[in-house]
C-alpha cells in the first residue's frame, strides 16, 4: 500500500508552471519563447485561430471549458499545474492538420470549474472522462499530458482502458519524489532556481520582471487546491502495473523539475512504455521547443499503438516492455 508522503516529497509530481522567456541559440537553432507575461487570452485566441472552436462541456463539478478542431482521430491534450488549454497553442496547428483534437481546460484551471476547494487528480480524471464522453466520439482516442496532465492520463487510462488507445505523458508527473526546487518560490532568488529547473540550461535566464510576476502568479494560482487534494490511492505507483495501455513517455533532457531518472522510472512502472529523451528541452517543450516536440508527437502518433515511430531517435527506457528505437 503507498504511505501518504509529506507535502515535500509530493510537491514535485504536480508541477507544470510557466516561466517564459524570449530566445535561445546555445547549441541549437534560435527560437522564439513567448514572455510569462504573455495574456492568457493571447494563447487561447491562438488555438482558435488555429481552427479550434471554444466549446463547453458538463463536468462532474461544473462546466469545462473545452477547444475542439481539427480532423481525424482524435487526440486530447491535457496542460499542467496552473496553466491551461492555451499552453498547447504552438504544437496545435501542426497536430490539427492530421488530427482531431479535444484541448480542455482542467478543472480549476482556465475557464472551467471548479472554483474553489480541494481538487484530487481523480477529479480532474473524472472530468477528463466526461469531455471523453460528450466530445470523444465512439472509437478510442489518445492522451497526450504534460506533468500533471500525464498524471491524469495515466490515471484516467488505469480504469478506463476501453476509452484510450494510447497515452503520451510529457515530462508526466504521478509517482513519488523529493522535491528539489522550490515550487513555491517566495521570493526573485527562489523563483530563479525554479525557473532553471523547468525551463532547462539551453533556454536563456528569466529576467526580473519575469521572476517578479512568476511568484506573483504561483501564489494566486490553484497549486494550493491541488495539495489540499493529494490522495495516496491517485498516485501511479497504486495504478502503473495495471495499465496494459501502450505509453510513450516523452522527456526533455534539461528537465530540471522531474529529471530523466525520475521519467525512467516511471517507465520501470508501467508494463507498455517507451521512454524518448528529447534533446535541449526542459519540462515543458510545447511552450519553449514545439519545433523539437512537435515532429516527435507526429512520428509517435503515425505509428500503431506499441509500435517504434517510423523515425525516431529514442532511447528506451529501463522497464516494462520497454525496447530501443531507431535513430532519428
Amino acid at each position: 500500500m503507498v504511505r501518504r508522503r509529506s507535502a515535500t516529497a509530493v510537491a514535485v509530481p504536480l508541477l507544470a508552471l510557466v516561466a517564459g522567456c524570449a530566445a535561445r541559440t546555445a547549441g541549437t537553432a534560435a527560437r522564439t519563447i513567448p514572455a510569462f507575461t504573455s495574456v492568457a487570452a493571447e494563447r487561447r485566441a491562438a488555438l482558435e485561430s488555429a481552427g479550434l472552436r471554444a466549446e463547453s462541456v458538463a463536468g462532474p463539478a461544473g462546466p469545462l471549458r473545452v477547444f475542439v478542431g481539427g480532423r481525424g482521430p482524435t487526440v486530447v491534450l491535457l496542460h499542467g499545474t496552473g496553466v491551461h488549454a492555451g499552453d498547447w497553442y504552438r504544437v496545435v496547428p501542426a497536430l490539427a492538420a492530421r488530427y482531431r483534437l479535444l484541448v480542455p481546460d482542467l478543472p480549476g484551471h482556465g475557464e472551467s470549474v471548479a472554483a474553489e476547494g480541494p481538487i484530487a487528480v481523480a477529479d480532474l480524471a473524472a472530468a477528463l472522462g466526461a469531455v471523453i464522453e460528450a466530445r470523444g466520439g465512439n472509437r478510442a482516442v489518445t492522451l497526450v499530458g504534460n506533468s500533471l496532465g500525464g498524471w491524469v492520463s495515466l490515471l484516467y487510462a488505469a480504469s478506463h482502458p476501453e476509452r484510450v488507445e494510447r497515452v503520451v505523458g510529457i515530462s508526466s508527473s504521478g509517482i513519488f519524489a523529493q522535491l528539489t526546487v522550490p515550487l513555491r518560490p517566495k521570493d526573485r532568488e527562489e523563483a530563479r532556481r525554479l525557473a532553471l529547473a523547468i525551463r532547462g540550461a539551453s533556454a536563456p535566464a528569466a529576467s526580473d520582471a519575469e521572476l517578479d510576476a512568476m511568484v506573483a502568479s504561483i501564489a494566486a494560482g490553484p497549486g494550493s487546491r491541488l495539495f489540499a487534494g493529494l490522495r495516496a490511492q491517485d498516485f501511479l505507483e497504486s495504478h502503473a502495473a495495471a495499465i496494459r495501455t501502450p505509453v510513450d513517455l516523452v522527456w526533455g533532457d534539461e528537465d530540471g523539475v522531474l529529471p530523466l531518472d525520475y521519467g525512467r522510472r516511471l517507465a520501470g512502472l508501467l508494463p507498455a512504455a517507451r521512454f524518448h529523451p528529447l534533446p535541449h528541452c526542459g519540462h515543458m517543450p510545447q511552450v519553449w521547443c514545439p519545433e523539437a516536440l512537435a515532429p516527435l508527437l507526429l512520428e509517435i502518433l503515425a505509428a500503431p499503438p506499441g509500435e517504434a515511430p517510423v523515425e525516431g531517435a529514442r532511447d528506451a527506457g529501463s522497464g516494462g516492455s520497454a525496447r530501443p528505437l531507431p535513430s532519428l
